[in-house]
């Protein structure tokens, strides 16, 4: 097979998974563990001074602690740090919690890197959710090339999240060179609070019946 028949190859295969349109690319398809689900240690952290990734996610800043992470956390168990009881996964037995007390006032979290194409249009959903703690104030979610350049950044506002989990549906047309990037998902806490947490959840390909939060102006 030539190799320039490959990208054709790619589209067509994307194109025809449910819930996307012709020239959408799911970014869950770059995903190793969509849903928190893979093998992992109890409260295991992703951006720990030893762990670079964990089960194909990465995480920063690097080198966190128990006050600057971005952990797994399982169904029924607690929290890393402060030991908080679990919310209800919004899918399977485990989910992801971003946290920060007296330390950081942003966490983020990366998917692997994937190759951006000019004129593609890259789609995901995922599930937020708050919890005892106070929420971060602003999500923001935008694809990163591979010099940090954004491309599609998106923000939220957190302030208003109702209880529960809610969906963030993320559709950006990328215009920019072909190369390597990532989706980046950075969690905001509010400056006048000393802590802020963000769950996440059911990384997933958009349907058309998703209802998402919807962004401020950038």
């Amino acid at each position: 097979m030539k190799a320039n028949f490959i990208p054709i190859l790619l589209t067509m295969f994307f194109a025809g998974l449910p819930g996307l349109k012709a020239g959408e690319v799911s970014i869950v398809e770059y995903l190793e563990d969509p849903g928190f689900e893979a093998s992992h240690e109890a409260k295991q952290q992703i951006n720990a001074p030893d762990v670079k990734e964990l089960n194909g996610w990465n995480a920063i800043p690097a080198g966190g602690n128990f006050w600057t992470s971005v952990s797994y956390v399982d169904a029924e168990g607690t929290s890393l740090g402060d030991n908080r009881e679990a919310i209800k996964p919004a899918e399977g037995k485990s989910y992801l919690r971003m946290y920060t007390e007296k330390s950081s006032d942003w966490l983020a979290l990366r998917t692997p890197m994937f190759e951006l194409k000019n004129d593609s249009t890259y789609v995901i959903s995922f599930k937020v959710a708050a919890d005892t703690q106070p929420v971060m104030a602003r999500l923001d979610v935008g694809l990163r090339g591979a010099k940090g350049d954004y491309h599609g950044l998106k923000s939220y506002d957190l302030a208003s999240l109702e209880p529960g989990w809610s969906t963030v549906v993320y559709r950006h047309h990328y215009t920019g060179p072909d190369q390597p990037g990532a989706l980046q998902i950075t969690g905001r806490r509010e400056a006048a609070k000393t802590a802020g947490s963000l769950n996440f959840d059911d990384f997933k390909t958009p349907t058309e019946n998703d209802v998402s939060l919807i962004p401020t102006e950038h």
